[in-house]
């Protein structure tokens, strides 16, 4: 196994530890924290990707690009919705940030994400 993580996820409450449960089977290799953010800013280094997964209000979103963009970090929303079940079988997740960083995020968000009858019938074949 790949000791190198592809994403990490910070809280590990019900959603939270579905969504890593989710994604590790869709064959990610996560990183997963569960304390305070002091301890975090250690670890965030220029470029790197921080991914809020709550449901903020979009203005929200767009501070926040600007705010982590200065201290050389992108910043994508990726709210999560659909509850326990669903962060394990497939949420709905509404994206929106810094758009550049999608190429990058959508290899691990576009797996683990809810699909139509229409989109899972496309996607077997």
């Amino acid at each position: 196994m790949d000791s190198i993580s592809n994403i990490g996820v910070a809280g590990l409450a019900v959603m939270g530890e579905n969504l890593v449960l989710n994604m590790e089977n869709k064959g990610l290799n996560v990183s997963v924290y569960n304390r305070t953010i002091s301890k975090v800013d250690h670890f965030l280094e220029q470029g790197d990707i921080v991914i809020d997964g709550g449901n903020s209000h979009y203005r929200d979103t767009e501070r926040r690009v600007l705010q982590l963009e200065e201290k050389g970090l992108r910043f994508f929303g990726a709210g999560v919705s659909g509850g326990e079940e669903a962060a394990l079988k497939g949420p709905s997740i509404m994206v929106g940030g810094f758009f550049p960083a999608w190429n990058e995020v959508e290899p691990i968000l576009v797996p683990i994400s809810a699909r139509t009858e229409d989109a899972a019938t496309a996607a077997a074949g």
